[in-house]
């Protein structure tokens, strides 16, 4: 069958393909005015005016000459014509290759190559296979990353070396397939950065995988920029707006994995970040206003797992494992409360601190949909400062202390469970080897199996369900399989709630018992019924009573007060002539007005506002 194209088709730039093997036009080609050169040498030493395919490979392409553009080289797109005037351009659409500017993946630090890319055409891609050593390669607005290999820091960097960074600028758009650190050949007392973004705006970052970032533990992170400060990590923006961040997978991070400070109206989605070294802090950090979390997973962080300091955001779809320092999700740090944020779909299993903490003045934070496990000190606390916020829907249980803890707020619950608790839970500082799970562990006066344990840094948790004899602190532990030794710091028989600074968490009912019971309902109000006894010596004449409310008993407003007789000492035959009732947040008051002197029981029911 024929083959038919078109004029229109033929006068493409790669029309020869249609009638042969050249690049360029087809009347190019039927002219025989491609010249086939092998490198970019020769192209500079050609002084004809025929299009021109260079053939090397990794800088192949079909160049042309234009004899009014600028006779400039720039080794990659454009090339000084051999004759002085004008230049070859290369044929293209789309990205720059790397490779075009000299590119290679050899492992040398091919830097100027990135840069010179970008510089030409702002587009750049680097292609599937190729490993490019690159550091300090500044973005401009605009500016596009494909990477579909790998971009690499170099061996031996200096510190405060970024791979890619900007500062000021809008519509940068990077989408890389790995960012890798290259920790085993990084040395001294450093601190390197793969993304490095101040602000900007308008940013969208896609990596499918980065890993293995350099920060030496002892790295004094000054603020080289005035903006560089303790916890910047791998991925780090500052100040900036509309960001879309997106990493699935983090692997090896030096202090923050991925870090927004101060940021607003921006979006992180973290697959998995594991944690590797022991310069390791929280996996992801997202601290400013209106910003939020999709999903992160994070195991074996060395600080908080997650933080979320961020003002009327959304932090959801949250796993933390194993955190070897701090808490498994933690709300605010001092200076950046996370007030007006919800936080849902929350799964913590272990961590050394607080499973989720809500701190630093955080005000009315809702927390939905939880499960929390196994964390050293309590399974959700309220602290320092934080006020008015609600639990529902979800379950805490074997906590180390204690598994809700409100230090001074109250803390409206609904539908909460609570009420699984471990025997015992052991802090410890490890003498010598690694307790196992499972095991016997035995001091001099006890022993118990270890159903969970936690590792930190120096310090290990164990979790028991049961206890025979007793364990305290200042007692060395040893492992019945293992034989680790390790030093009790503190021994602690786990309590559901932890209210002792004044705190309170309130069901959607909740009894406070007491000589006076108070029943507090979640929407604040509260009911109390009582019974007290009224000697009544005037009859016929009113005679006043009064009762003081017992301190389990808590009103913000006095109450509704009704009063009713409910038995008499001496003889049933009698008229009341008055019965009424007052209260104020402290003490009742009865007005009694009866045809006979005797003994009346009074019964109360009060009702009115707890908060």
């Amino acid at each position: 069958m024929a083959t038919y194209v078109t004029r229109e088709e033929l006068a493409e730039p790669t029309g020869a393909s249609l009638v042969g093997t050249l690049e360029g036009t087809a009347q190019e080609a039927l002219n025989g005015r491609v010249k086939t050169l092998t490198d970019y040498a020769a192209l500079l030493a050609y002084d004809g005016t025929a299009a021109v395919q260079v053939m090397a490979a990794g800088i192949a392409g079909l160049f042309r000459y234009n004899p009014s553009a600028p006779s400039t080289t720039n080794n990659g797109t454009c090339f000084a014509h051999a004759s002085g005037g004008g230049a070859w351009e290369r044929d293209f659409s789309g990205d720059v290759d790397v490779r075009w500017f000299g590119a290679t993946g050899d492992g040398t630090d091919e830097s100027s190559m990135v840069i010179a890319a970008l510089a030409a055409h702002n587009r750049v891609t680097i292609p599937s296979g190729l490993t490019v050593s690159a550091k300090n390669v500044e973005l401009q607005s605009n500016s596009v990353i494909s990477c579909h290999g790998s971009l690499r820091l170099p061996n031996a960097c200096t510190d405060f070396d970024r791979l890619l960074w900007a500062t000021g600028k809008s519509n940068i758009n990077i989408v890389t397939k790995e960012l890798d650190g290259n920790y085993p050949n990084q040395l001294g007392n450093i601190g390197t950065h793969l993304v490095y973004l101040i602000n900007c705006q308008d940013v969208y970052l896609n990596i499918q995988h980065a890993h293995d970032h350099y920060i030496a533990s002892g790295a004094p992170m000054p603020s080289t920029d005035g903006v560089r400060g303790a916890s910047t990590g791998g991925v780090f923006l500052h100040r900036c707006t509309r960001a879309n961040v997106s990493v699935d997978l983090l692997r090896g991070w030096g202090r923050e994995g991925i870090y927004l400070e101060q940021c607003e109206f921006s979006c992180v989605s973290l697959g998995h970040a594991q944690g590797v070294y022991a310069t390791e802090y929280s996996g992801l950090q997202v601290k400013g206003v209106s910003n939020k979390i999709t999903r992160a997973s994070v195991d074996n962080a060395g600080a908080s797992a997650v933080g979320f300091d961020t003002i009327n955001g959304v932090c959801s779809n949250i796993i933390a494992t194993n955190t070897r320092a701090n808490n498994g999700l933690n709300i605010g740090h001092p200076g950046f409360p996370g007030s007006g944020s919800t936080l849902e779909n929350i799964v913590i299993d272990g961590c050394l601190g607080y499973g989720i903490g809500v701190a630093a003045n955080s005000k009315d934070v809702v927390i939905g949909n939880f499960n929390v496990s196994n964390a050293a000190i309590g399974g959700i606390s309220f602290s320092d400062g934080s006020m008015d916020g609600k639990l529902t829907g979800g379950v805490v249980r074997n906590s180390g202390r204690y598994n809700l803890n409100a230090s001074t707020t109250q803390v409206r619950c609904s539908n909460v469970k609570s009420t699984e608790l471990d025997a015992l839970c052991l802090t410890t500082n490890l003498v010598s080897g690694n307790f196992v799970e499972g095991e016997s562990i035995t001091t001099a006066t006890g022993n118990a199996v270890a159903r969970r344990i936690l590792i930190g840094f120096t310090t290990r948790i164990l979790f028991f369900s049961s206890v025979t004899g007793t364990f305290s602190a200042g007692q060395i532990v040893t492992g019945g399989t293992s034989g680790a030794t390790a030093t009790i710091t503190r021994a602690d028989a786990p309590l559901q709630k932890n209210e002792t600074g004044g705190g309170l968490f309130i069901d959607e009912s909740r009894l406070f018992p007491g000589t006076i019971s108070q029943v507090r309902f979640a929407d604040g109000t509260a009911i109390c019924g009582l019974s007290f006894t009224c000697t009544h010596t005037t009859a016929g004449s009113p005679e006043t009573f009064t009762q003081g409310f017992t301190s389990n008993v808590l009103w913000i407003s006095a109450p509704i007060a009704v009063a009713s007789i409910g038995s008499s000492s001496s003889t049933n035959s009698y008229t009341i002539n008055r019965l009424s009732a007052s209260s104020t947040i402290s003490t009742i008051t009865v007005t009694l007005n009866a045809s006979v002197n005797q003994t009346y029981g009074v019964q109360m029911h009060l009702i009115g506002r707890w908060k």
